[in-house]
């Protein structure tokens, strides 16, 4: 076959589906991920996908815009773009070079979930299900026709890092077994149904601070969709303190909602608005994460009927 394809995506997941179509009969041509970044140290940070085409012998490509590369593009003379989490609008002007269109992977059944977080909000709203899907790219965000779709079943302890790193690798399946399908003229393809569409927004630090007012079950949800960064948090006397673990306590306490009811090696448990949860795994500022009972025997910071805000 030996199609040429330009593969555009940024973080880990993208990285995965870009090894994964290297083992296909095609001839990747270019690879295009966001610029670096700067960390809170000043510590240039690469992609995974750079890090992975780099050492992999690809063509890369890191513009701020992707209309700045839409020259170099046409050269290479397109079968297909494919597309994977990588972050940025793609403008029509390059959605109109390669011969059989473009397509993109995303971490959700659409049109569930459009939009930046759809893994971390199917954790926080609690379902039972997600996937990947297949679709073909169109000027808007997530709304093109459907090509196929794989999904798998929600694990009651699963976290943002376990459910992504599953993601990955169905996005990576997904494409093998419809690679050679793309090529055709005629791909079968499903019209989204815009009345079942839902949207995600990005993560941001209200969606972090955990509410003591919401029910045990639901702050179990927003720690596991915020594991492993940039994690939930409580603020305790003005300190930002991150919950990386916890889980439901089924005794019967009682206590006003937020307030720690115990510190022992079982965990440091606290109200909420219909039982408690005992924090197992925490990281106060400047310090590695610890577990409660390793923490338990030296705390001289935090008291039983204090509260968390």
């Amino acid at each position: 076959m030996n199609k040429n394809i330009v593969f555009f995506g940024t973080p880990k997941i993208a990285a995965n589906v870009l090894q994964e179509l290297l083992k296909c009969n095609v001839n990747i041509v270019g690879v295009v991920c966001q610029p670096d970044r700067k960390s809170n140290h000043n510590k240039i940070i690469s992609s995974d996908v750079k890090t992975f085409a780099l050492n992999n012998n690809l063509k890369l490509f890191q513009p701020t815009k992707a209309n700045e590369i839409v020259n170099d593009l046409i050269k290479f003379d397109i079968d297909l773009i494919i597309t994977c989490a990588y972050g940025l609008i793609i403008p029509k002007s390059i959605l109109e070079i390669p011969k059989f269109g473009c397509v993109n992977l995303h971490p959700s059944l659409l049109p569930k979930y459009r939009g930046p977080s759809p893994i971390q909000f199917a954790l926080l709203n609690g379902d039972k299900k997600t996937g990947v899907t297949l679709m073909y790219m169109d000027e808007k965000m997530d709304t093109g026709n459907i090509i196929k779709q794989l999904s798998i079943e929600i694990k009651d302890n699963e976290t943002y890092v376990s459910l992504y790193d599953k993601l990955s690798y169905l996005c990576g399946e997904l494409i093998t077994q419809e690679i050679d399908n793309l090529f055709n003229t005629n791909v079968y393809s499903l019209k989204q149904d815009e009345t079942l569409a839902t949207y995600t927004t990005k993560i941001t630090r209200e969606d972090e601070h955990i509410k003591w007012n919401d029910s045990s079950l639901k702050i179990i949800h927003r720690i596991n969709a915020l594991y492993d960064k940039p994690y939930a948090f409580v603020l305790y006397k003005g300190i930002e303190i991150k919950i990386i673990k916890a889980k439901i306590n089924n005794e019967p306490l009682y206590g006003a909602t937020g307030e720690i009811l115990g510190i022992n090696k079982n965990g440091i448990t606290v109200k909420t608005s219909d039982g408690s949860i005992d924090i197992t795994k925490i990281q106060f500022p400047s310090k590695k994460p610890v577990e409660v009972k390793d923490f338990v025997n030296g705390n001289k910071i935090l008291n039983v009927h204090n509260f968390f805000e």
